[in-house]
């Protein structure tokens, strides 16, 4: 869209995020099995498979540009599987009712972000965007109530930086390494959304992070998996 962008990462690498962890797929509205699912349908699914706790507005909005997500996805080289008349593929996943989940093999996660990563190389050459590997937000910058800009410390070297923009974009992932047993990415350690909170961001339910049930301790002879799956949903 001609936007100038600084991109900082606290890895070496963006393709480090924790997204490679993500196997079963990502779902959309198309409709492809003619199974009768609908932008609706997959809201409803959605807000059902969350216990009716999730913000619906949300949650209806991603499901209307489920769609376009898929298309940009494609665009982007994520070999998603394919019939063998080329159509995209889709499978019943996750306890959904009808066959809206695409994949890429057992890789879903780790294809969709070494699409976005590509994208983002392509502007990287381009010098549309500078990539930062190895800085850690320290803090965010806020002139007349907005966001603009943040400091980071170069891991590297240790020194603090300081960068400027018209818009600030967090997307840090969870926070999950925050609780003893996860089953999260190591980066995956709150530092940069507890500094949005500091100056003063809305934070949701904070026990409302995602882990796996294998990462629970054995409490007695009746624990199965199947029990602990329920945990998945958050």
């Amino acid at each position: 869209m001609g936007f100038n962008v600084i991109n900082l990462c606290i890895q070496d690498s963006p393709r480090r995020a924790h997204s490679i962890a993500a196997q079963g797929g990502i779902n959309a509205a198309k409709n492809y099995q003619n199974d009768g699912d609908s932008v609706y349908r997959l809201f409803y699914d959605t807000v059902k498979g969350g216990d009716y706790r999730a913000r619906e507005a949300n949650v209806y909005r991603l499901a209307e540009v489920s769609n376009n997500i898929i298309d940009q996805c494609v665009a982007q080289g994520v070999p998603f599987a394919r019939e063998y008349g080329g159509m995209l593929a889709n499978r019943s996943f996750g306890g959904a009712q009808v066959s809206r989940t695409f994949y890429a093999k057992g890789q879903t996660g780790q294809q969709l972000l070494l699409g976005a990563y590509s994208s983002l190389s392509c502007q990287v050459n381009a010098g549309k965007v500078k990539l930062y590997t190895r800085y850690e937000m320290e803090d965010v910058v806020i002139v007349d109530g907005r966001a603009r800009g943040i400091i980071a410390k170069n891991l590297v070297t240790g020194k603090l930086e300081r960068f400027s923009a018209n818009a600030v974009v967090i997307a840090t992932g969870g926070y999950g390494n925050t609780y003893f047993l996860s089953t999260n990415a190591m980066g995956c350690n709150c530092t940069a959304a507890v500094q949005c909170y500091r100056k003063g961001a809305y934070f949701a339910n904070p026990s409302y992070v995602q882990i796996h049930p294998t990462c629970i301790p054995v409490h007695g002879d009746k624990q199965s998996k199947l029990t602990l799956m329920s945990d998945r949903g958050c």
